[in-house]
């Protein structure tokens, strides 16, 4: 590309860059997102496999979720 006026040659290097950094700032909000639907996922999973007949305490409930 050739020198002008406006810009110089190495312009449009700086011009993806740009846009680089633009998809750089939505990656960490896209993980956000996968690791709530998986979050979401497991709570069901541990909520489903729970007999809800019985009486949890609070330490039976947190020893049932290592287990």
């Amino acid at each position: 590309m050739a020198e002008s006026e406006i810009a110089p040659k190495f312009a449009p290097f700086f011009g993806m860059a740009a846009l680089m950094e633009g998809l750089q700032s939505l990656i960490p909000v896209v993980m956000a997102g996968i690791i709530a639907v998986y979050s979401l996922v497991i709570a069901v999973l541990i909520a489903g496999s729970m007999d809800p007949s019985k009486k949890y305490s609070l330490f039976k409930y947190v020893r049932r979720l290592r287990e």
